[in-house]
C-alpha cells in the first residue's frame, strides 16, 4: 500500500486511465492561512493498493485541518470535498464512488 496526499482538497482531479495521475500532491498540513476559494484545510490521503500487476484500488479519505489537527471530515466537509474531487475526476473520465467514510476508484479487473 502506498500513501500521498493532497495539498488541497482535489487540486485538479484523478486521471486514472491504466495506471493513476494523482495531481497537486503535498503539503499535508497546511493550516498556516486557510484560503476560503482554494480550501487548502481540506485535503485528501490516498491509499493505494497495488500488486505486481499494477494498481487494484485507490481510496481517497478525506480530510478536514484545523489548528494544527488532521482528522478525518466528516458531514457537510466530507460532503463538499467529496463533491469537489469528483466533479474534478469526472472531467477527466475517473468514476469515484462513496464506500463508508472514504471514496474509492476501483481500477481491477
Amino acid at each position: 500500500m502506498w500513501a500521498c496526499w493532497y495539498g488541497q482538497a482535489g487540486g485538479d482531479g484523478v486521471c486514472y486511465t491504466g495506471k493513476p495521475i494523482l495531481y497537486d500532491t503535498g503539503d499535508l498540513i497546511d493550516d498556516y492561512y486557510v484560503d476560503p476559494e482554494l480550501r487548502n484545510d481540506q485535503q485528501l490521503l490516498f491509499l493505494l493498493t497495488a500488486t505486481s500487476q499494477g494498481v487494484e484500488r485507490i481510496e481517497l479519505i478525506p480530510l478536514l485541518i484545523s489548528y494544527m489537527q488532521v482528522n478525518r471530515a466528516s458531514g457537510a466537509a466530507f460532503d463538499e470535498i467529496a463533491e469537489r474531487i469528483r466533479s474534478l475526476s469526472a472531467e477527466m473520465g475517473t468514476e469515484i464512488e462513496r464506500e463508508g467514510d472514504r471514496l474509492v476508484i476501483e481500477v481491477g479487473e
